[in-house]
């Protein structure tokens, strides 16, 4: 009863959300189309609730078959991220389309953002905990790494430094969130992910007061520090675990 009024909620809550970005979503795509005539919506398969994969909607911020031409990753200054593209990343609007995956339950509002699909291949039997759950466009993670991009673009391998740091970063913070979660926490993250758009640094402690109500341990709580410090934490994924 508790999961069928939570999704009801869920339901109301992004059916208004959809409505009121729909000027601004009408107005990005037609952006995208006017400056390369090419399709801009964009589905990236990713895993869902049990394993499964599903189609997450995303405006298309790269110039078409951008994987053919480099790596998956785009850090901050790649070329193929479009012009159109590199400003609706900046305010996060390419992910806006994910309000209709909330719409058809593949997605949450909060929860651990979904993964590609080879990561499970990677995951430690804890991890494999977060595939219980609905994935979400925000989180922990979203707040915490709002500018990863430019972090990537400070470090010599982008691809090997999200494997190796950010990844198990992420799992560790959806880990803490699936361990607490709540309807009131899940509020503060709505709450907190709104704050980071216009004081990043108070959203960041808002996420420490939360990692702190949960005992999170001193490496959780460093990612809650200045944003410009992430590209220089490194380590090994066991070393990223704790």
């Amino acid at each position: 009863m508790r999961e069928r009024t939570g999704r009801s909620f869920e339901i109301v809550t992004a059916a208004l959300l959809m409505g009121a970005v729909a000027p601004i979503l009408l107005a990005a795509m037609l952006a995208i189309w006017l400056e390369d005539r090419r399709a801009p919506l964009y589905r990236a398969r990713r895993l869902g609730r049990g394993g499964q994969p599903f189609s997450m909607l995303k405006l298309r911020t790269m110039v078409c078959d951008a994987e053919l031409q480099g790596g998956r990753l785009a850090p901050e200054g790649d070329p193929r991220v479009t012009r159109v593209g590199r400003l609706l990343r900046r305010w996060k609007i390419d992910e806006l389309p994910q309000f209709a995956n909330v719409l058809r339950g593949e997605m949450a509002l909060v929860g651990p953002r979904p993964d590609t699909l080879c990561a499970a291949e990677d995951y430690a039997a804890e991890d494999l905990r977060l595939l219980a759950v609905r994935p979400g466009i925000t989180c922990f993670a979203s707040i915490l790494f709002f500018d990863e991009g430019r972090a990537l673009a400070r470090v010599a391998d982008p691809l090997a430094h999200y494997q190796a740091v950010i990844r198990p970063q992420k799992l560790r913070l959806g880990l803490a969130w699936l361990e607490h979660r709540s309807r009131r926490s899940d509020a503060a993250i709505l709450g907190l992910t709104m704050l980071a758009f216009v004081a990043r640094p108070l959203a960041r402690r808002g996420v420490a007061a939360m990692l702190r109500a949960r005992e999170a341990d001193g490496e959780l709580l460093a990612l809650c520090g200045p944003a410009d410090q992430l590209a220089s934490r490194s380590g090994s994924p066991a070393a990223a675990r704790g």
